[in-house]
């Protein structure tokens, strides 16, 4: 498999480990239920981001 935008994809999954250490933040701070599920919110959209990424690039269209 030949991902054209492998540098963004690793962006995106540093992007996923900065709120991943942030949760773990919330969770041992004084933060609400609603701070950790945005958090959350916002790891399930760079999910789909990277899943999104790599279906286009991986694509039999795509590589003409």
């Amino acid at each position: 498999m030949d991902i054209r935008n492998k540098e963004l994809i690793d962006r995106k999954f540093d992007q996923i480990d900065g709120k991943i250490r942030h949760l773990h933040h919330l969770l041992n701070g004084k933060s609400t239920t609603q701070d950790f599920k945005k958090g959350l919110e916002e790891m399930s959209d760079l999910n789909m981001e990277i899943r999104s990424m790599i279906e286009r690039d991986t694509s039999p269209l795509r590589r003409g």
